[in-house]
């Protein structure tokens, strides 16, 4: 015979305002989405980063890595990002058809900035290679 067990989980999650291309897991136990604005707001959209603390169930506006986003995307897709991979809990690299550059942040996501790389190229995912980063 087996004993029967009540498993309760809470499911609860906030909806996010606009229409995300990318959630990865970050530091600490957070998610991070990035996506297109609302689709209430007119042409040309924008790109939004969320960051969440709590397993998704609330999203906070990521507003400093949405100012690089659109300051690095010029008239690119909204989809442009491509991969939102962390390797070590303060350094995060967002990247994608950005033209010759990524992102990156040393500080856990706080602040963002351009890092050039040698040549226009489109990147689908990033990992880790060794103990860089």
């Amino acid at each position: 015979m087996v004993a029967a067990s009540s498993v309760s989980a809470d499911l609860t999650v906030e909806a996010i305002d606009a229409q995300i291309h990318v959630v990865a897991p970050g530091p600490g136990g957070e998610w991070w989405a990035i996506g297109e604005e609302s689709f209430e707001v007119p042409e040309p959209r924008g790109i939004e980063a969320f960051r969440s603390t709590d397993e998704g169930r609330t999203w906070q506006r990521a507003t400093d890595l949405s100012r690089v986003l659109n300051t690095a995307w010029g008239e690119r897709s909204p989809s442009a990002i491509h991969s939102l991979t962390w390797y070590t809990p303060e350094v995060g690299i967002a990247a994608g058809s950005l033209g010759p550059w990524g992102l990156r942040t040393t500080d856990a996501g706080t602040t963002w900035r351009a890092v050039p790389l040698f040549d226009e190229k489109s990147i689908g995912a990033l990992e880790r290679a060794g103990s860089r980063s």
